[in-house]
Parts: structure tokens; C-alpha cells; sequence
């Protein structure tokens, strides 16, 4: 498995320059751009810029990050969404980014459950007009299940269903520990193992601290190996599988904010190096 850092990691501490300097510095093998920290370099640079700055390094572009509230759209909504991923499309395609991360809709007056029909047949739709935007810039999509009670996708079981559903060969599945256990904390880790480890995109790696499920955030989020979440069974599980793809570092946590970026991506190199190379 390679080591990925993304960008959520040092969102409120960081830029997209100097996240890519010590991610190369700190030897991750990956980095996951974040589309709003491209949008900010490129209004003071240029993509000829960041094209060139990736060719002095070694680490190499992954997924970009994230196209998001993707359920239940109104046809405006829809338009701007698809244009959007477009755009993102056109960028990765430049940058050899593989994929585009696609973020379910989240939203507190959402009745997942008792619109799990509706969601799921606009879902398949959605995933499908996503597939075909990407598949014309030779590029991917994944779909990330947010493990919320107001999210619409919230299980790795029910994306799976979708991507099925959608029927397209370029749609894949975000894995992300921390949202998983906020669906079910791992229980059920054989649904990994049902899942074709070729359609596994990325893996996103944090932990979570302890307490009732309804109680955490995203930015109950902790370095790997520091909390509740099951890492070794689940870094386990993807190596019996032969999952050899990307394992990378997202989180968003105010406190590891508050550091120096420096010092959030060299302890976060480390923590996740740590897992992977006990595989």
C-alpha cells in the first residue's frame, strides 16, 4: 500500500504550495488535492505552474477532493454540480489525478431511511451522468458513504449497491475508517471483503475518539492508532485482499489545526507509515 495525504489534514492551517513541499519532504507517496485549496492557488497561479512544480517531485497527485452533497438535487443544483465536476475533470486530467471524490448529501431535515428507495434510484442516476463527465477525461469517480444519520449514502454496503446499480466501470468506492465507524463501528468488516478490491479508489486513515456515535463530528477525528476505530483490522483485511492502492491520511480536527502545518504533515507521515509498514 502507498501513503497518501490529504489535504482536510491542514485545511485551516495550510495552502496547497506548502502542503505539496512537506508532503514530498515528509515522504508520502500520494497527496489528495482539496478542490477549494486548488481554486485559491490557482487565482494566484497558474495550472502551467503547479504542472511544473509537480514535475520537480516525486509524490504524485491522487484523488481530488470532493465534489459534494451529490443526493436530491434541484435541477439547478444539478447543473452547477456536474459543471463543477467537469471543471475538476479537466484539472485532474492535467495533473494525472485518477479520480474525483463524490460526498453524499448531508443534511439535518434528511429522512435517509424513509426515503432509502428515492435516494438510492436518484443516487444510481447521479453516479452514472458522474461516470460518463469523468470517463471523457479518462479519470474515475468515487463515491465516499458519510456514516452520519443525516447523510443519504451512509453505509459501505449501500454505495457498493449503487455503483452496481449505476453500472459503470470507471465508478469505484472511497473506503473512509472514521465515516465507517460512524455508521456501525466496524461491526460488519466483512462487507470490505465483498467488495471487488479493484473498485476500491482510495482509502481515507483516521481515527476516532470514544463516546456515543451521535455524539461525533468530523472533527472528532484522530491520528491513527490514537483511538476507538479498528486500523489494524482494517489495514488487515484490505492487505489479505491485496489491496495495494492508496492509504491516505484525512482529517479534520481544530486542534491539529492550531499546529504548524509542518508538524501536522511530519507526525502524520509518521503515524501512517507506521500502520503500512505493518503490512
Amino acid at each position: 500500500m502507498k501513503s497518501g495525504f490529504n489535504e482536510g489534514t491542514t485545511k485551516e492551517n495550510s495552502d496547497l504550495a506548502t502542503d505539496l513541499r512537506l508532503a514530498e519532504k515528509y515522504g508520502f507517496d500520494f497527496i489528495e488535492f482539496r478542490l477549494d485549496k486548488l481554486e485559491a492557488y490557482l487565482r494566484q497561479g497558474s495550472l502551467e505552474a503547479l504542472e511544473k512544480e509537480l514535475g520537480k517531485c516525486r509524490i504524485r497527485p491522487h484523488a481530488l477532493n470532493a465534489i459534494k452533497g451529490i443526493n436530491l438535487m434541484s435541477e439547478r443544483e444539478a447543473a452547477e454540480t456536474l459543471s463543477r465536476l467537469e471543471w475538476a475533470c479537466r484539472i485532474g486530467e492535467r495533473l494525472g489525478s485518477p479520480s474525483v471524490v463524490l460526498v453524499p448529501t448531508i443534511r439535518d431535515d434528511l429522512d435517509a431511511a424513509g426515503r432509502r428507495a428515492e435516494i438510492e434510484r436518484d443516487c444510481v442516476e447521479v453516479l452514472r451522468k458522474c461516470a460518463r463527465i469523468a470517463a471523457v477525461h479518462g479519470m474515475g469517480v468515487a463515491l465516499e458513504p458519510i456514516g452520519f444519520r443525516t447523510s443519504a449514502v451512509r453505509s459501505l454496503q449501500q454505495a457498493w449497491d449503487m455503483i452496481q446499480g449505476a453500472g459503470e466501470e470507471n465508478l469505484g468506492l472511497a473506503v473512509d475508517t472514521f465515516n465507517v465507524h460512524l455508521f456501525d463501528q466496524w461491526r460488519d468488516i466483512d462487507v470490505l471483503r465483498r467488495i471487488p478490491v479493484e473498485r476500491i479508489s482510495v482509502v481515507h486513515l483516521a481515527d476516532s475518539e470514544g463516546g456515543p456515535l451521535e455524539r461525533l463530528d468530523q472533527r472528532n477525528r484522530l491520528w491513527p492508532g490514537d483511538g476507538d476505530v479498528p486500523i489494524g483490522r482494517v489495514i488487515s483485511t484490505l492487505d489479505e485482499m491485496g489491496y495495494t492502492g492508496v492509504v491516505s491520511l484525512e482529517l479534520f480536527r481544530p486542534e491539529y489545526w492550531q499546529m504548524s502545518p509542518e508538524d501536522v504533515i511530519r507526525i502524520g507521515s509518521e503515524k501512517t507509515r507506521r500502520w503500512l509498514g505493518a503490512t
